[in-house]
């Protein structure tokens, strides 16, 4: 946001004027010295010079401060490598976590083992079940786990045996190797897919910091 403040060399804030332009700039008198000093102070640059005229100052040279605003959404977005290191602490492994779903507006929530990896969840799932027929309708789904919640797109990557598949399925076999031959999964039916859930926004807590994006 721009906004103008007109300041006399006694501090007689007189006008101001404001927009939307991510930046702040303020106008002072070149004899308000104690003025200049406290701008930088607070992190503003002198930008320009000009001559203005105004009634209670005649003609007087006046210095144009500057200091960029970040913008508030981004300023609350602050996913970084840490974060993502987090994660996969967290959830690059055997993970619960609670998938939402939705149907007709009512929410269905269940518990499922899934992976993670740069951004994305893998769940193994099949094709033919309530969930799925959810996000073939409605996508958009939200996950919580350990300090952490966000949502996502539910993406189909069809038959866990597919060669598309191949590394994806390798590394689930990794993660979920204490349980994954136990039976429970039928891997010659076509219906054992991979369900990814790609992120679209997150929230993680660890030790006081909120990362987000």
């Amino acid at each position: 946001m721009i906004k103008r403040v007109y300041i006399t060399d006694d501090y007689n804030v007189y006008h101001n004027i404001t927009g939307d332009f991510g930046a702040t700039y303020q106008e002072e008198m070149i004899i308000n010295a104690p003025a200049h000093h406290l701008y930088e102070k607070n992190g503003f640059s002198c930008r320009d010079k000009k001559k203005l005229y105004y009634d209670n100052t005649g003609w007087a040279d006046f210095l144009f401060f500057e200091k960029l605003l970040p913008n508030k959404e981004e300023s609350m977005r602050n996913w970084d490598e840490q974060a993502e290191i987090i994660m996969t602490e967290r959830f690059g492994k055997d993970t619960v976590i609670a998938l939402a779903t939705a149907e007709n507006n009512i929410p269905y929530v269940r518990n499922v083992n899934a992976y993670y990896e740069n951004g994305v969840f893998y769940i193994i799932t099949y094709a033919l079940s309530n969930k799925m027929k959810q996000i073939t309708e409605n996508p958009t789904v939200a996950i919580t786990g350990e300090w952490f919640t966000a949502h996502g797109e539910g993406i189909n990557l069809g038959f866990f045996g597919k060669s598309d598949n191949a590394k994806v399925a390798g590394k689930l076999r990794t993660a979920f190797a204490e349980w994954i031959d136990n039976g429970h999964n039928d891997f010659s039916d076509e219906n054992t897919i991979i369900l990814c859930v790609k992120l679209t926004d997150a929230v993680l807590l660890s030790h006081g910091t909120r990362y987000e994006f």
